[in-house]
């Protein structure tokens, strides 16, 4: 498929279109009257840009533009009021509209492998995110602001040019999981809390210099993974006391890796066997 009709337009009960790995790249104008669309899946497509009625969708809820040519998001993003997934990995973008971060009903933020090098202080306006990925990005440092994000679960940061991380990470009370693979990243911030129940890093404390301390001994902390990929629980020191796992200590890599997006890979399948 590589083009859609203008008639699209008329489906007005439509609630979900995908157009997923096809050849499509462009989409018609009257996408914009499909008033009841809540779900649009248009990755690993070659659509380089979007029509400009697209953002009159009120009730879209969910949107995939990941591996796309897309270069850049407009300003009117910001009118997706309703939206509460956006997906934007593997696409060319730089930057992104000030009108993103005024997207309150927004709860997942993906910008992996994306050529973005900041994020504005204005991210710490997403109230309601809860899972936001920047791995593979250009990104050096993070603001302070990120620690507003109280509601903020799972935090990728893999591959990253991250050096430190802000003290404010600490505020993010509902932080559970935390990925630093391939990060630079030597030393946690003091900041961070004993609630932190996962921590996946090439550079995990019992092979590096991040600091291993009561923090983890006497928090959550139940899933580490090394540079090798390898999982380990925390063991107990003879006095009863949690240590950080020894290198000998090789456990099967089955939790602390919630990060994919499961339910993307799924519908790709299914679309690939429906193709079959």
């Amino acid at each position: 498929m590589e083009e859609l009709p203008d008639s699209l337009g008329d489906l007005e009960s439509l609630i979900e279109l995908q157009l997923s790995n096809t050849n499509l790249s462009a989409l018609p104008d009257s996408v914009g009257r499909l008033s009841k669309l809540r779900r649009l899946r248009l990755s690993s497509t070659k659509i380089e840009e979007l029509p400009d009625s697209l953002w009159d969708l009120e009730s879209l809820v969910s949107l995939d533009l990941s591996y796309t040519n897309l270069s850049a998001l407009p300003d009117s993003v910001g009118r997706l009021s309703k939206l509460e997934r956006l997906r934007l990995s593997s696409t060319k973008i730089e930057e992104l509209p000030d009108s993103l971060w005024d997207l309150e009903s927004l709860a997942e933020l993906e910008l992996s492998n994306t050529n973005l090098s900041a994020l504005p202080d204005s991210v710490g306006r997403l109230s309601k995110l809860e899972r936001l990925r920047l791995s593979s990005t250009k990104i050096e440092e993070l603001p302070d602001s990120l620690g507003d994000l109280k509601s903020l679960e799972t935090l990728d940061l893999s591959s990253s040019k991250l050096r430190i991380l802000p003290d404010s990470v600490g505020e993010m009370s509902e932080l559970r999981q935390l990925s630093l693979d391939g990060c630079n990243i030597r030393k946690l911030p003091s900041s961070i809390g004993k609630d932190l129940q996962c921590l996946s890093g090439g550079r995990a404390p019992y092979s590096s210099g991040l600091v291993w301390d009561d923090r983890f001994l006497s928090g959550k902390l139940n899933q580490v993974n090394n540079e090798a990929g390898n999982e380990a629980n925390k063991p107990k020191d003879p006095d009863g006391r949690q240590e950080p796992p020894r290198d000998s200590e090789k456990l099967s890599r089955t939790a602390c890796n919630p990060l994919p997006s499961i339910e993307t890979a799924a519908l790709e399948r299914n679309h690939n066997h429906n193709r079959t």
